[in-house]
Parts: structure tokens; sequence; C-alpha cells
């Protein structure tokens, strides 16, 4: 088999596969594998071997806004519920710091040359909280569950839709076939496993739960999993406790004993007073209040994936009072990033907490290129611009197009009751008109905005954030035929390179063509891109070995506390 070989931690031998095809609804036929239990160290009773290493111990106290739901990966939707669940379930492969995909319970994987079928080959000494071996049956079972099953209750069956058929090929081998190969079938599978022998009714012993009834099941309130730590105690509106897994299968094991997550009434107090030790976005007005803190906690700032934008129509018919769409000009579109001085937006609007933005992807993420167009701030640039353009400063300071005769105005929408957009649209208007463009801005409700402008194309221009995901796939944003591409905006270059990014199953191909679209977009302008925001998070000094990345911290099973 030609096969494209993921990067892993070993060079995997060759392997005669021998299909075996599993039912889901029936679920399978229940683990057969009643080996010894191996605890994923040299001495196997459970304790950490003799290796130097920070003291095991303490106890990590975070915040929590509200109770979680449930804890059932493949089910809940909400943050409280995530944050819980990922110290207690694993993925296949997971995000590191730096959005690329890397094993978790796969520690390598294939991928045919067709790109149609995918072999995941899965760690062997990985076991459940209850002792039970983890085998692919696990993960035939929570996939196929979401992908196939007509009961399943909850909100992801949309996610394998290119999702096949699942092939058990031994206890630690899963191969997927793919109806429509692309290399984001991998990002799919950051998506917790759960324990087959649980929640399966046929491989269940314990509990008879069909799949249509797993909202109750009532493992989702006391759960099981791989992960570094073991579900404790919820006490709601109180505290849930998830205490350090002894069986954990990686070595070496958590070092914190325990991580407490409370729910303060008033988290800041709560993180002043020493209540809690660790607290996620900081808001951006409590900054200064928290300063003191420098002395006894340690800051990180990283940049949310989440930019604002200015999103030009280039429809003949949203000017068609005018007779001409001036955004269709290259020249105006690259006048209208230089008369906007951003980094006195990120002074005025995020109390100089955020980073200037000139492409669709962030310096954290793997698609950024360094190769960006930048658009300082230059009236003296744009005003040079937009003579080249055509358009010519009247004796009443405005412009008007030297050929037509029409005037450059246009209305900016944007979402009312956003302070942020607000800000934006009205900074925004101030620096056009400060070059001879006349804006009038209008204020909208958000579904108003949504359903009657932004779907239609019943727009001039509007100010509205984007995010960005893990995946820097540009289609729905930037494709001619994009669902998102509100604008209309087309460049047939850039579809071609969208297409191929989209395509290639090598991530060096992949990573190139990405870099490419970023030089393009930001060079091209299909929107002006403003800025981002910097988050902050507050910890404790007294917790080390701490990793910043794109979405927050991260390897919390590598931290440790200092017990002095």
């Amino acid at each position: 088999m030609h096969t494209l070989k993921h990067s892993g931690r070993f060079i995997i031998s060759v392997l005669t596969i021998i299909a075996v095809l599993f039912s889901i609804a029936a679920c399978g036929g229940g683990n057969d594998n009643n080996g010894d239990i191996s605890n994923g160290n040299e001495n196997g009773n459970g304790e950490d071997p003799v290796v130097e290493h920070p003291e095991i111990g303490g106890t990590l106290i975070r915040a929590l806004y509200d109770d979680p739901i449930m804890f059932n990966p493949i089910l809940s939707t909400d943050h409280p519920s995530s944050a819980v669940e990922s110290h207690i379930f694993q993925a296949l492969v997971k995000y590191d710091e730096n959005m690329q995909i890397v094993g978790e319970l796969a520690y390598d994987w294939e991928i045919s040359a067709d790109g149609s079928e995918w072999v995941f080959y899965l760690e062997e000494d990985v076991v459940w909280h209850d002792g039970t071996p983890f085998t692919a049956e696990d993960v035939e079972f929570t996939i196929g569950t979401v992908a196939f099953d007509e009961d399943y209750p909850g909100p992801y069956a949309s996610v394998f839709n290119v999702l096949a058929d699942i092939i058990i090929v031994d206890d630690h081998t899963i191969k997927f076939i793919l109806n429509q190969p692309v290399y984001r079938f991998l990002n799919t599978l950051v998506f917790g496993i759960i324990p087959k022998h649980i929640f399966c009714p046929v491989a269940s012993e314990e509990y008879d739960v069909a799949i249509a009834d797993m909202l109750q099941h009532p493992r989702n309130l006391d759960p099981i999993g791989t992960g570094p730590y073991t579900f404790g105690n919820w006490i709601e509106g109180e505290y849930i406790e998830v205490v350090r897994n002894t069986l954990y299968w990686k070595s070496p094991k958590p070092y914190i004993e325990v991580v407490l997550w409370t729910f303060p009434s008033d988290p800041l107090s709560a993180l002043e007073a020493g209540e809690i030790d660790l607290l996620y976005d900081i808001p951006l007005s409590s900054l200064n209040r928290m300063a003191p803190l420098h002395a006894t906690h340690n800051f990180f700032e990283y940049q949310r994936m989440i930019y604002d934008c200015l999103i030009f129509n280039f429809t003949d018919e949203a000017f068609k009072t005018q007779g001409i769409n001036p955004f269709q000009n290259h020249d105006v579109r690259m006048a209208i990033a230089h008369a906007l001085n951003r980094p006195e937006m990120i002074v005025e609007i995020l109390d100089d907490q955020g980073v200037v933005m000139n492409s669709h992807y962030p310096g954290i993420s793997w698609a950024h290129s360094e190769a960006q167009t930048e658009y300082g701030y230059s009236p003296e640039t744009a005003a040079q611009l937009l003579d080249d353009a055509g358009w010519l400063l009247g004796t009443d300071g405005w412009r008007y197009h030297q050929e037509t005769g029409a005037k450059f105005q246009f209305t900016l929408l944007t979402q009312s009751g956003n302070p942020r957009r607000e800000q934006i649209a009205q900074l925004t208007k101030n620096y056009l008109e400060d070059v001879g463009i006349q804006v009038d801005v209008k204020l909208l409700e958000w579904g108003d905005l949504l359903n009657d402008h932004l779907w239609p194309g019943n727009f001039q221009m509007v100010a509205m954030g984007w995010t960005t995901g893990a995946d820097p796939d540009a289609f729905s944003l930037f494709h001619t035929n994009g669902s998102l591409n509100f604008g209309k905006y087309s460049n047939t270059e850039l579809d071609q390179l969208i297409l191929q990014g989209r395509d290639a199953l090598d991530f060096s191909v992949r990573q190139a063509t990405y870099n490419e679209i970023d030089q393009k977009i930001s060079a091209d302008l299909p929107v002006v891109f403003l800025f981002s925001q910097l988050d902050t998070i507050i910890v404790d000094q007294k917790v080390k070995d701490i990793t910043i990345g794109a979405w927050g911290l991260y390897d919390f099973e590598s931290w440790y506390i200092d017990q002095e």
C-alpha cells in the first residue's frame, strides 16, 4: 500500500492489515482483552518510576463561571463541561501549542496515496480509569456512534460527513474510509473518546441505556476517561474536583494531585484574595486593577484567534445609485487600509492590548506567511492612491470620481450594542473623512444585520469579526463560492490555491500552499484586516512549567506546584 506517513514517535513496521467490520447497531462484540493492566511505567505498581522530577502534590484551584451540563465529549457543547472534560478524556490526536496536530491516543498514522484510507496506530498501554484496557473498539464505538447511529442524540454528526466506514484492524490499529479524501479529516479527530464498555448497551455489563437515551446516562455525571485526572466529586454551584490518575499511561504522570474548580461570585476578587490560583480572560478594563499581582503572579498574554475587519461589497448593485463601485479598485482598497491608524485604534479600543492584522492568519498559525503586505498608517499614501484611482478632492473637501462625477460616499454597517464594533465604525469614519471619503455609520441589531443585510448582500461595508480556526481552510470566507463570502469577492488564482490547499495530503505541501494563500489575501485585500485582541491569564507563581500557546495554557499534566 502506498502511503503518506505521518512523522510520529517511532518508525512503524509493516503490518498485515486484516479488515474486521463491526456492526454499529450492535456495538460490536465487547472487549476480549483480559491481559494484565499496564500502568505505563517500569515497575507496574501504579507508582511513578524512580526518576528526578518535581514533587507530586498540591491543589490547583481554578474558576468556572457556570456549572457544567455533563461530562461526555460526544454530547456536551458548553465551555464549563469542556474545561473539566479536557482533564478526563483524550482524543486520537490533539493540537499542540503551535496549532499543529500531534498524536494523543494514536501515536502515528498513515494516509493512502489517494487519501481515502487513514490508518491509526494506538498506544498500547492505555487503560480507562476503571482499569479496563483501551482498544480500537472504543474508538470505533465513539466515532461510529456519532457518525452513523441514527439514534445518536448529540450535535456532532455532521462533523464526520466525509466518513464512509470504520474498520478495526486489531486491538491497537483502526482504519477510517473516507468518501471524500480531505486532510481536514484529521482535525475532526480532535474529539474525546468514550468507553465502549460503559456506553454501548450491548457491551456494557453495568448499564442498559439505549444510544437514544445517552443524554440521561448516569456516567455523564460520573465520567470515566483515559486522561491524566480521574473524576472526584461535583457539588453543584460549589466545586468540581478531579484527582491525579495513578494508572495514567504516560510517564511521568501528572504532578498536581488535585485540580479544583470553584464558582466565585466575583472571580477577580477571588484571585486577589488568593482563593483561586488561575484566571483566564481578564477583562481589559480590569488589567490596571490587577497590576499589584505582578509581585506574586505570572501574567501570560496570548493572541485571540479572532480578528476585527471591514468587509467590502464588490458587487455592482452595492453602489447602483452612484454608478461605480470604488471597492472594485485595488488602489482604493489599499488607500483605505493606509488611511486607518490601526495602532491608535488598538490603544483607543483595546487599551493597547491588541495586535495589528495584515491578513487572515495570526502569527502563531502555521499558515501565516512572513511575506504579508503591511499597511502602515499613512494618510499621504492613502491620498496618492485615491488620486491614482481617479478619486480626486473637490473644493468641498470630498472626493469625486474624475470620469463619472460620483461622490465617494458609502454607509458602514455594524452591530449595535457591541461597544468595540461601534468604536471601530466611528474611528473608521473619522480616519476616512480625513482623506475625503464620506462615511455614514448605521448601527443594527445583530439579527437584522445578519438576515437583512449580510446574507442577501445588502450593504456597502460592514465592520465585524472573524474567528480563525486551527485548520486554516479559507474557502468559506474568500473563495468565490464560499458560504460566508458576503461581499462576493472573487479571485480565480486564489480560488485555485484554496482548493489546492484543501486537497493536499502532505503537510509540507499544505503549509506552503497556505503560506501563499496568506500572501495573496494580504496583497489583494478582500477585506481590511484591523486587529486581534490580546487576552491575559493570571497564574499564581507557585504553579510552574506552564506552556502558553494559541488557545491559552497547554500541557497542564506537566505543571507542578512548588510545595515550598
